[in-house]
Order: structure tokens, then C-alpha cells, then sequence
């Protein structure tokens, strides 16, 4: 994670698994992706992750603030 951003703002780490975004399931990148498009810089939103902890993993819900993409930053 990128120190600063959004992720880490919200205490994603990285090894978290992102699950769910806004309630809707991710099982890939190109899933998380695909529902960011959607979504402005500054919306807030819900992100189930797994955080690895001893013995396995644990379900996890943060609130995170959306910021510029970088693509959208250099416009």
C-alpha cells in the first residue's frame, strides 16, 4: 500500500484480502476495479477485508474515503 493513500488511511495492510466493496462481493483486481469506476474521489465507503491474524484469517469492515486515482490526478 502506498503510504497516504486511501488503503492505507483506513488501515489496509499489505496480505488483507478485500472481499466486499459497498457490499458487493470482490473475488479479483479486475472486480474492484470495475466497481471503483463508479464511484467519485471523497465517497465514502464500506471494505469487508480479511486480515491474516494467528491461526487463519478474521472478516473485517473500514470505512474508506476515495481519493483521485492517479490517472485522474495528472489531468
Amino acid at each position: 500500500m502506498e503510504s497516504g493513500s486511501a488503503a492505507d488511511k483506513a488501515g489496509i495492510v499489505r496480505g488483507d484480502v478485500i472481499v466486499k466493496f459497498d457490499g458487493q462481493s470482490v473475488s479479483s483486481m479486475e472486480d474492484l476495479k470495475n466497481l471503483m469506476q463508479y464511484y467519485e474521489a471523497g465517497t465514502t465507503v464500506e471494505i469487508t477485508i480479511k486480515k491474516q491474524s494467528e491461526g487463519g484469517y478474521n472478516e473485517e469492515e473500514v470505512s474508506v474515503t476515495l481519493g483521485k486515482r492517479p490517472a485522474e490526478s495528472a489531468q
